[in-house]
């Protein structure tokens, strides 16, 4: 009677595994379906090569590093872009150093916002390779890019705030006076 109750106790909780496994990968099924009806709305008519409406930011000098307010012209306003850089590795030569790193950027594109259920699970969306978003112009004035690695991740979340990361190459030229 006691091995009968052990038995029927390790059966009930081996299929109860199984039945959450099985949830869990149907849930997973659910999000990726929901994302990819998500992606579809959103580049349904989306340009890439127009930049995202602004909500008035008055540009002012900002003295944060790497906090950038780009200024166009009279009729759009600024669009501020957090830009962070994370330096893998660095190259020194005579007059030039090559560096490879992680240049990662955040702002604000409506055109992108959507609307999703709390109960989907889904709290943002990757962007496939293969689909392109406005991105900011970020150079560096002394610098030329060498090389990118096509190692692009960017992600958008319901209210339209896009994240890009992005490995990039590029060699600093350093100018010297005598």
């Amino acid at each position: 009677m006691h091995n009968n109750l052990i038995v029927t106790t390790l059966l009930i909780y081996l299929c109860s595994g199984y039945v959450y496994a099985q949830s869990s990968k149907v849930l997973r099924s659910r999000q990726i379906g929901f994302e990819g009806q998500i992606l579809s709305r959103l580049f349904s008519d989306y340009d890439e090569f127009t930049r995202p409406p602004v909500r008035g930011c008055i540009p002012y000098y900002l003295d944060i590093p790497f906090i950038v307010c780009f200024i166009d012209n009279a009729e759009h306003s600024s669009i501020l872009v957090i830009t962070s850089i994370y330096i893998n590795r660095v190259r020194w030569h005579q007059h030039e150093a090559d560096v490879d790193m992680y240049l990662r950027q955040q702002w604000q594109d409506e055109r992108l916002a959507y609307e999703v259920d709390t109960r989907e699970g889904v709290d943002e969306v990757v962007v496939p390779l293969n689909k392109r978003v406005w991105e900011p112009d970020t150079y560096f004035t002394n610098a030329d890019e060498t090389k990118t690695r096509n190692r692009r991740h960017i992600v958008v979340e319901p209210s339209g705030f896009v994240r890009s990361s992005e490995m990039s190459a590029f060699r600093f030229e350093f100018l010297t006076t005598t």
